[in-house]
């Protein structure tokens, strides 16, 4: 949550992996913004909020990483979210998940 008078921009950095997604599953990473996924030029957009990985032709690991400069406000929330097509609940490795954010001006 940016802190109050703490508003400006900010570069926000996100990364999360899964093992053993099957060959051709997909593995997507969002910055969301106050619960908001930004979508728009879906799936792609153009302020760099999303990023998918794809298998390759057997089980493996996967991951992916997304990061954006971003303006923000005091109050604003800003999360990492994942998903994935799997077909099952799948747990993501904590030695590859990372999520941090700094201010670079007001």
């Amino acid at each position: 949550t940016v802190p109050s008078g703490k508003g400006g921009k900010y570069f926000i950095y996100g990364r999360a992996g899964i093992g053993n997604m099957d060959e051709g599953k997909q593995l997507n990473v969002h910055i969301a913004i106050n619960g908001n996924v930004d979508t728009d030029s879906s799936p792609f957009n153009n302020r760099g909020m999303y990023n998918r990985h794809e298998s390759g032709g057997h089980a493996e690991q996967i991951g992916a990483q997304v990061s954006v400069f971003v303006n923000l406000s005091a109050g604003d929330v800003v999360d990492v979210r994942l998903w994935h097509n799997e077909g099952n609940s799948q747990n993501a490795e904590s030695w590859r998940g990372q999520f941090f954010g700094y201010r670079v001006s007001t």
